[in-house]
């Protein structure tokens, strides 16, 4: 298991980050208690 922190995340990073950050690194990204509201929420990313 990786941490942000391992991959030069910062621990404020949104989920479009973090979800391009998975999908270019072919990272399967395990989430748990991130943001919910906005634009940039994973919950409102196309499925």
């Amino acid at each position: 298991m990786l941490m942000f922190v391992d991959v030069g995340l910062e621990d404020t990073a949104n989920d479009r980050e973090v979800w391009r950050f998975a999908q270019v690194n072919e990272i399967i990204l395990l989430t748990s208690n991130r943001n919910m509201d906005g634009e940039d929420s994973i919950v409102n990313f196309p499925k």
